[in-house]
């Protein structure tokens, strides 16, 4: 009876000590996943565009990060209302709603491509490219244009006719959602919502690539990379002045007479 009442102890001790592993934090096995440490699926666009950067675009179905400005500035937006907050390196953020975005993406930066892609009278041209169907299209434009471009132009530089070519596409099989906040960034149309290459050529010049896409492909990031820095930041004016930076800002308020 001793020896049975011994080792009905010892099984007990020995229940109870797994158990207390079972339960205790430190058992990784157990331990609930935070929901920001969840992993989703994306699509990672890499591009290289002449006005903002290197590029890094995630797509999931319900969240869109932008990386550009060679890694200095940072835009995020998900479900339920995509709504977009932008932030840069020195710390300076802006926030818009999904419209807003969708209206003007980040503002002044290019010229709108939604007449491009959708215009009965000068029909975009179906091709293949990168392994999938696209859209191809022209307009004419000028050299200097846009936001950073007319900063940086020179008062005597002279404006010249310039054929801008983008090829783009909508067959990544995206979310309404994150095909919109491409709608946006690309200033597109739902047929047309990622745009995989622009060239621009000017009278007698040649053809010069200002947005390329280096590939396309498939990743995992958790879901608090779509989110941005809870602390630190700074309201900024306007989204413009996060595209640019602290430094042309300073810049620009000196040459106003702000400061």
């Amino acid at each position: 009876m001793q020896k049975q009442s011994l080792h009905l102890k010892l099984a007990m001790a020995v229940l109870t000590a797994t158990c207390s592993m079972l339960h205790s934090p430190g058992v990784a096995a157990d331990k609930p996943k935070a929901a920001t440490d969840k992993l989703v699926d994306c699509i990672l666009i890499d591009q290289d565009d002449q006005k903002i950067g290197k590029m890094k675009l995630y797509l999931a179905r319900d969240h869109a990060r932008l990386d550009a400005m060679n890694g200095l500035l940072h835009v995020v937006s998900s479900a339920p209302d995509w709504d977009v907050h932008c932030w840069n390196h020195d710390k300076q953020s802006f926030s818009i709603s999904q419209r807003e975005w969708h209206e003007s993406g980040i503002e002044s930066l290019s010229a709108s491509n939604r007449k491009l892609f959708d215009d009965p009278k000068n029909p975009p041209q179906k091709l293949t490219f990168m392994g999938m169907p696209a859209l191809k299209n022209s307009r004419i434009s000028h050299t200097g244009s846009g936001y950073v471009g007319s900063f940086y132009r020179s008062s005597s530089e002279k404006r010249q006719p310039t054929r801008m070519t983008f090829i783009a596409t909508a067959h990544l099989k995206l979310s309404r959602g994150a095909a919109a906040f491409c709608e946006g960034l690309y200033l597109t149309t739902p047929n047309s919502s990622v745009v995989l290459e622009a060239q621009s050529k000017a009278v007698g010049q040649p053809a010069k690539t200002s947005l390329k896409t280096n590939s396309i492909t498939n990743v995992k990031k958790p879901v608090a990379f779509f989110s941005a820095p809870s602390q630190g930041l700074r309201p900024a004016p306007s989204l413009a002045a996060v595209v640019a930076g602290k430094g042309i800002e300073e810049m620009m308020l000196n040459f106003s007479g702000s400061k």
